[in-house]
């Protein structure tokens, strides 16, 4: 091969290179932390009857870091169409009140200027249920975590809100009075059908690049923090406590903005702290 044929096919090399990494960075849309062929629930903590609905499905999916500290996640298609009607079918017609908890999580009332929702929690024995609640813990693949409490699904009406507030409890009263803390939270739109009822984190720094703007409303002022738009199938994940320690991580402090119009179906899912005489 002659010097001159090799510096051509050399130079062709370098520039189709040089063309797809542009391609790339063109056309992806998030900064992704894993995506697609992510195995959902381990077999072995599902019941034999939740093989039947996709228990161990592949998807294509995509998780991607909206912040490090505090570490929050926004995780494309993580529940199916099917997985979500499949839920709220099994709690239609059992919604009641929402409350707002005392600190001591035991005593709780119904105050709309607050929290203006219903919510009802489908049995845990349901194979759908098993699956979701695997799957959440499998994603986060914590060995010596503690249990993922039962499901609740929420439904906000026009008007519906929730004021901002923390979903961990005070470190003192959980380590005396509750033995344990909400580790983490994901929060799933399972249902969307509206305009509003965004979820805003006001001490979160919003992203940079407008690819983010197909999940965070871009046109509120950046002081505002972040306020991911509702779209279904879709979830946030947030990891409560500072790392390392007991304590609530300040910067999570979070609200469900009010629905303007329609319907919104959320579901919510707290990890615990694993039991000390466990772990």
């Amino acid at each position: 091969m002659s010097a001159t044929r090799l510096t051509l096919l050399l130079l062709g090399g370098a520039l189709l290179g040089l063309l797809s990494s542009r391609i790339i960075q063109q056309y992806q849309s998030l900064p992704v932390l894993w995506s697609s062929n992510v195995f959902y629930g381990n077999q072995t903590q599902l019941s034999q009857a939740a093989t039947h609905i996709n228990a161990s499905r592949v998807d294509d999916h995509r998780v991607s870091i909206v912040s490090v500290d505090p570490l929050v996640l926004y995780i494309q298609n993580f529940v199916t169409a099917e997985e979500a009607s499949s839920l709220i079918k099994l709690v239609e017609g059992s919604f009641k009140p929402s409350e707002i908890w005392s600190n001591d999580g035991n005593e709780g009332k119904v105050v709309k200027g607050v929290r203006d929702s219903n919510w009802a929690s489908p049995n845990t024995s349901e194979p759908i249920v098993q699956t979701i609640r695997a799957r959440a813990k499998s994603f986060q693949g914590f060995d010596n975590a503690g249990d993922v409490e039962p499901l609740k699904v929420l439904k906000y009406e026009i008007g519906g809100h929730y004021n901002h507030h923390h979903d961990s409890f005070p470190e003192e009263v959980a380590k005396h009075s509750m033995q344990g803390n909400r580790l983490s939270t994901f929060f799933v739109y399972l249902a969307a059908n509206c305009t509003g009822g965004g979820t805003n984190f006001p001490d979160l720094k919003r992203p940079r690049g407008v690819e983010w703007c197909e999940f965070i409303d871009c046109e509120e002022p950046m002081e505002k923090g972040v306020s991911f738009k509702p779209i279904a199938g879709n979830a946030i994940y947030w990891y409560n406590l500072i790392p390392h320690s007991e304590t609530p991580h300040p910067a999570l402090r979070h609200a469900g903005m009010p629905v303007i119009s329609g319907k919104k179906i959320g579901l919510n899912m707290w990890t615990w702290t694993p039991d000390p005489e466990i772990a």
